[in-house]
């Protein structure tokens, strides 16, 4: 998937996001892609063969590609080559010192079209074999710093480092206009992957020649890392309300990260059975648009994610306008809640909410954390 204003803004120049560092100019070896084999449960990470290894349970238990070296304007296409029909829930393995600027923005817009995620560990536990160069080891720098962002879940283990510097042309010959208007694109690449501009704004203020690792707390913060905890007590508490026809609703809503868009979720007793209504608000830039009912054509699993367990729901309704008090452009869909997730919201404290959009429609997070503060009273009322 290539961006057209990121092709213009390539200003016939190679932009490469290197240090200029010799130990680094030294890096010529372009991105090689290495399918993983997951470890079984009963099984050490390395102990089951060259390629066995073991990723965080919030990337889910998808398909493992190790991506190595340095980011070349042709490395999406070499990955799209690789993973073929691999599914949504890919998780890329990262490991480079960054490369071509461009080619980095294309390999997250690729990431995040195919609906992959993104890791950066620490260590390759016991796969040090399979790691072409020590000195990747640990590390997401320039260029694929940008990659990483394309990942619809996006971890970093504690110990990684993840790192951002000051973008230049191979003959570091940038006038002003074209800095700005580099700017701008890695700008507007950052709101759609749903990253803080802080991030780019904290490149840009590094010193020519260094690297700025982004600590933890920043990481958090601007959401580079999509899995981490977020304290609770700023999520909205769960409340309980009737609808049109008197049926009862525990419900809870998030405002989207990246626009006013608002997505709710609704907990029903129907005849028996327990139900989850999805209800989405549009942007109110997106509500007249007339390509927005499209990305509600078809049915949209729902999944929910909460300490280190998933579940994937059903849904047992096609979208449909929500009721006649919310905006014309608000849709819902119904799903079948089973017992054991409902056992499981009531000991949790918070999780994830992920619908498998096809394409995630143009204002909405690819995912929205919920709190789990008064579910409990409220479901005990339906």
């Amino acid at each position: 998937m290539r961006s057209a204003s990121v092709e213009r803004a390539g200003l016939g120049l190679l932009l490469v996001c290197l240090m200029g560092m010799p130990a680094w100019a030294a890096d010529v070896v372009g991105m090689s892609f290495t399918k993983l084999e997951r470890c079984t449960d009963t099984a050490p990470s390395g102990t089951e063969g060259p390629a066995c290894w073991r990723a965080p349970a919030e990337l889910g238990s998808g398909d493992l590609i190790l991506a190595q070296g340095q980011i070349e304007r042709q490395s999406s296409d070499l990955l799209a080559q690789f993973v073929g029909e691999l599914p949504r829930g890919t998780t890329v393995v990262f490991q480079s010192l960054g490369g071509d600027l461009m080619g980095g923005l294309r390999l997250g817009q690729f990431i995040r079209a195919r609906g992959f995620h993104t890791y950066l560990p620490a260590k390759l536990d016991g796969l040090e074999a399979v790691l072409k160069e020590p000195k990747w080891q640990g590390k997401c720098f320039s260029s694929c710093a940008y990659s990483f962002l394309g990942g619809v879940e996006r971890k970093v283990q504690t110990g990684g480092q993840y790192g951002v510097h000051q973008f230049r042309g191979q003959d570091n010959g940038l006038d002003p206009v074209q800095t700005q208007k580099i700017s701008a694109v890695l700008g507007k690449y950052m709101d759609a992957m749903g990253v803080n501009r802080l991030l780019l704004d904290q490149a840009l203020m590094t010193d020519p020649g260094k690297v700025m690792v982004v600590p933890e707390h920043l990481r958090q913060a601007w959401k580079v890392d999509t899995t981490s905890e977020t304290v609770v007590a700023f999520l909205p508490r769960w409340r309980l309300e009737a609808s049109v026809g008197g049926q009862r609703l525990a419900f809870a809503s998030r405002r989207q990260a990246g626009s006013s868009a608002i997505v709710t979720l609704a907990f029903a007793s129907l005849g028996g059975q327990m139900k989850a209504l999805l209800i989405v608000k549009p942007d109110a830039r997106q509500e007249g648009s007339g390509t927005w009912l499209d990305f509600f054509r078809q049915r949209t699993e729902l999944q929910l994610s909460l300490e280190g367990r998933s579940f994937t729901l059903q849904p047992s309704s096609d979208w449909a306008r929500a009721g006649k008090v919310n905006t014309p452009g608000t849709q819902q869909i119904w799903f079948n809640a089973p017992d054991e997730l409902m056992r499981e919201l009531g000991t949790a404290k918070q999780f994830v909410l992920r619908p498998q959009w096809p394409q995630l429609p143009q204002g909405l997070d690819p995912q929205t954390l919920f709190g789990t503060e008064g579910l409990r009273d409220a479901l005990l009322a339906l």
